[in-house]
């Protein structure tokens, strides 16, 4: 039976976990190895795993922009450039929501003929269109500056 009651050998748990980066490729890949398992951690720390502790990235505590994150030097860093990529396909998908409405409601004025409703619909769908080149990406220096960059059209 399930118990949503403090347990403190689920604690112990927690603490005997030591976690181990690899990076080979695109992103870091973080493995958890139970300190008692010496064989995994020798086999890790011999395939050049690094040693990590709690935050992983120090510039990204909530793992955010985990994909964009690179190991540089036995620490884990973001890749701005690869972050701002990850979070512009973020505001793509939001982007395509905001068209796939706006087509509907462009049918419904369509319907009615509408003509100053279409008029509107049409100059709001090209905005989203030119979103991306409406972002100031001099000013996004890390992580958190990204979610200052929603442009409001997207809101």
């Amino acid at each position: 039976m399930y118990s949503d009651t403090w347990s403190p050998f689920r604690i112990i748990i927690m603490n005997d976990i030591k976690y181990f980066a690899h990076s080979k490729g695109e992103g870091v890949c973080i493995s958890r190895i139970s300190a008692e398992n010496t064989e995994a951690i020798n086999l890790a720390q011999k395939n050049n795993y690094v040693e990590i502790t709690m935050p992983f990235c120090m510039d990204d505590p909530n793992h955010i922009a985990r994909p964009a994150w690179e190991l540089i030097e036995g620490e884990i860093q973001v890749n701005l450039d690869k972050a701002k990529e990850l979070f512009l396909d973020h505001l793509r998908k939001i982007r395509d929501n905001k068209f796939n409405q706006l087509d509907i409601d462009q049918l419904k004025a369509l319907a009615v003929s509408d003509s100053k409703k279409v008029k509107e619909i049409e100059d709001e769908k090209e905005a989203l269109r030119k979103m991306p080149e409406s972002i100031n990406w001099e000013m996004v220096e890390t992580v958190y500056d990204l979610f200052h960059v929603m442009p409001p059209i997207l809101l």
